[in-house]
This record gives structure tokens, C-alpha cells and sequence, in this order.
């Protein structure tokens, strides 16, 4: 691209938001002018930028993230007592299946069976295989 030559970064919406991120050149929004290295945040209701290149030229790089059109379905209801605690081999992390893992979209009451395949342990990278059992969730205990 020569040199103050001006091209429209993609349109966000539909998307989960973008980030661009402009190694060379410069990026115009709002009135400003935001010169190279810069970073910028693109979310689904704003409009397109304008990316214009500068002396060397311009590279940008453009990432989208997914949209999420439904939001994360809870777990069935599974009685407390049927409920495990799975612990990573590798870095001790424990998956607790009443807890799940809300933040990763795992509901609470999601069991270690239904975790997708592709889930790696947040800690240290390790697969579902690399987890064992280590004990069940108790339900209250009767007094006697």
C-alpha cells in the first residue's frame, strides 16, 4: 500500500468484537489519529475504522473473536451424592464436578463425562486423560 493511501478495517459486526492491531501505519476513529504499534478494541456495535498507511507502508493484523449467540445452558439437576472430583496428574488442578466451571463455560452439575474432549486444564495444558478420580462428592451424612 503507498504511503497515506487510507483502506476500511472489516466491519465487527456479527463478530464477538476485534482487536487491530496495526504494526505499521496508523489508525483513525473517533477524530483521533493512533500511530503504529497500536492496539485497539473494536466491539460488535461500533463501525469500522480507518486504517492508512504510512511512510513504509502498512501492516495490520485483524483478529476477530466468535460470537456467542446462546448463552452457556445449565446442567441438569444431579443428586449431590452422585457428584466427583477429578484431579489433574500433572499440576494437582481439581475439576469438582458440582462446581463445574462456569468461567469456561461448564456449568455446575456438568459431570467429567461431559466435558468436551477438546477441554485442557487451564494450569498447565494437560487432557482429560491426564486427570484421575480421586473421590466422591458426599452428600450430607445421616446422624444417627
Amino acid at each position: 500500500m503507498k504511503p497515506n493511501a487510507t483502506t476500511q478495517a472489516p466491519d465487527p459486526t456479527g463478530t464477538g468484537g476485534q482487536y487491530l492491531v496495526v504494526l505499521r501505519g496508523s489508525l483513525h476513529g473517533d477524530g483521533k489519529e493512533q500511530r503504529a504499534l497500536t492496539i485497539g478494541y473494536v466491539a460488535p456495535d461500533e463501525g469500522r475504522l480507518q486504517l492508512t498507511a504510512g511512510e513504509e507502508g502498512l501492516d495490520a493484523l485483524i483478529l476477530h473473536f466468535p460470537r456467542h449467540d446462546a448463552p452457556i445452558q445449565a446442567a441438569p439437576a444431579v443428586a449431590d451424592r452422585a457428584l466427583k472430583t477429578w484431579r489433574c496428574l500433572l499440576c494437582s488442578f481439581v475439576y469438582n464436578e458440582a462446581e463445574g466451571l462456569p468461567d469456561e463455560g461448564i456449568a455446575p452439575g456438568t459431570r467429567w463425562e461431559d466435558v468436551p474432549e477438546t477441554w485442557s486444564c487451564a494450569d498447565c495444558g494437560a487432557t482429560k486423560a491426564d486427570f484421575e478420580m480421586v473421590e466422591e462428592a458426599r452428600s450430607n451424612p445421616r446422624v444417627s
